[in-house]
């Protein structure tokens, strides 16, 4: 397997063989040291990674990032904020002015991708909601949106607390709906006219 080496500098070296990006605003602080090599910070990767990824590559790539210890939203505002001209501070502005929670999975980074699209409300991602953090929430029609993956949902004890959880809500006034990520790309048509009438239905009752 062809391992493809990137090196961020703030010289001009240019080793055989390496893909060398010449960076006259690299900082110690965008610095760390990981089994004796020096390598860039979390924020300041994302932040020189972020043009050549995807969409939905840079969603799971931030994401995953904040759900460790090494990052968190305020160092990604700070290295975007003395990096204005960066390519990649554009693309890494929609992960800090969010109250969305970190995603878990591509289903959940899909799902506002997904909303958008079919021009439906945009939903908040990984928020709480009666002491549970639900996959997403529709607050002005009190829905609750849980995209369920096999992955995540298989087993007895998951099957219990999912159905605890549904029915706490329930009690609260909110409504759960389930999704699965093959519905939403098999036929994501269907899925978003059917979760256009909850919404409405939702929004008839509240009036």
């Amino acid at each position: 397997m062809l391992l493809l080496v990137d090196v961020t500098v703030a010289v001009d070296r240019r080793p055989a063989g390496i893909a060398v990006h010449r960076c006259g605003t690299l900082t110690p602080q965008d610095v760390r040291t990981h089994r004796a090599i020096a390598v860039t910070s979390p924020a300041r990767a994302l932040l020189d990674g972020a043009p050549g990824m995807t969409r939905q590559g840079l969603a799971r790539a931030v994401n995953h990032a904040l759900r460790t210890p090494f990052l968190n939203r305020s160092q990604l505002a700070e290295i975007c904020g003395r990096s204005p001209l960066h390519p990649g501070t554009r693309l890494l502005t929609w992960f800090i002015d969010t109250s969305d929670g970190p995603t878990r999975s591509d289903c959940e980074d899909g799902f506002p991708v997904f909303c958008e699209r079919f021009d439906l409300p945009r939903p908040q991602i990984n928020v709480e909601v009666c002491g549970y953090e639900v996959d997403a929430y529709f607050p002005a029609e009190g829905l609750i949106v849980e995209l369920d993956g096999w992955g995540f949902h298989r087993g007895r004890d998951s099957f219990e607390r999912d159905r605890n959880r549904d029915a706490d809500t329930l009690a609260a006034g909110d409504v759960t709906v389930r999704i699965t990520w093959e519905r939403m790309t098999t036929r994501p048509r269907q899925e978003a006219d059917r979760l256009k009438a909850i919404l409405a239905q939702r929004r008839g009752r509240a009036g």
